[in-house]
């Protein structure tokens, strides 16, 4: 079984054009837990995401220095991610509806936590606000995770019982 990119996708065929942000299926869910004047803080670090940066990415369409290619995932508020379909190409976007977009590229990590810009002009998340996180390389994050939360009509959780198997 392939437990990431075959089964969930993630940034690399999204940034490539060959799917769209909605169609991948794995999300890291994460929570603010500090701030400062230049990052605020999260609470998944490279034991969730792992250390995978966008070397991959730098492999698809888009050159290297350009919003996304040099960071660990992408971030939006949990309440606006139904409205990404595109990866997008800087902060703030507006949408066709009149609303903005805001997106955070994750781009540091330690094992637990993450460090997300802080951007001028708009304001940081709050303590305790949620974000969710779409990864670089979802392979790694299948593997490094004990349960999925699956949403649907009826959220339920999957416990993993091979966590860490894949070699």
């Amino acid at each position: 079984i392939r437990p990431g990119n075959y089964v969930f996708l993630d940034r690399t065929p999204v940034r490539m054009g060959l799917f769209s942000m909605q169609d991948v299926a794995l999300t890291v869910l994460t929570t603010v837990v500090s701030s400062n004047k230049h990052n605020f803080i999260v609470d998944a670090g490279s034991k969730v995401l792992s250390s995978d940066g966008c070397w991959r990415l730098l492999l698809s369409a888009r050159s290297a220095g350009e919003f996304g290619s040099k960071c660990y995932g992408l971030a939006f508020y949990e309440k606006d991610f139904d409205r990404v379909l595109t990866e997008p190409t800087q902060n703030k976007t507006e949408l066709d509806d009149g609303h903005e977009l805001i997106c955070f590229e994750v781009t540091s990590l330690s094992e637990e936590h993450g460090w997300l810009k802080q951007v001028d002009g708009i304001p940081s998340p709050a303590i305790g606000q949620r974000l969710l996180i779409v990864p670089n390389h979802s392979c790694v994050v299948a593997n490094l995770t004990d349960t999925f939360y699956v949403q649907s009509k009826h959220s339920k959780s999957w416990k993993l019982l091979s966590r860490g198997c894949t070699q």
